[in-house]
């Protein structure tokens, strides 16, 4: 599926099983890919934070997302009471991209 706006050219696809975006500039270029990811791909150092600061936590999906200027990993879990995403970029830093209660 293609999206168009005024920033970017965004593609949605399924590759060898894994949902996939690439992002374009106007020229062509790419700005950014997305790729879902199976756990064991996502570093030990992201599943050790995930891990230590959301336990009981079910992981329900990975991302592993190229910019321009970065490399990060989006982690999606939830539990009982609230869904959370987590972001952890190429230094092992982790913040919460969004959290939201159920």
């Amino acid at each position: 599926m293609w999206t168009v706006n005024e920033d970017y050219t965004k593609a949605e696809f399924v590759a060898a099983s894994s949902k996939m975006e690439v992002y374009y500039k106007a020229n062509g270029d790419v700005l950014a890919r997305s790729k879902g990811i199976s756990l064991y791909e996502l570093p030990v150092a992201a599943k050790r934070r995930f891990a230590k600061k959301f336990e009981g936590y079910n992981v329900t999906e990975a991302i592993k997302f190229e910019g321009f200027d970065e490399v990060a990993y989006y982690i999606s879990g939830e539990n009982d009471k609230e869904s959370v995403i987590l972001k952890v970029n190429d230094q092992d830093m982790v913040s919460v991209f969004k959290k939201t209660k159920k």
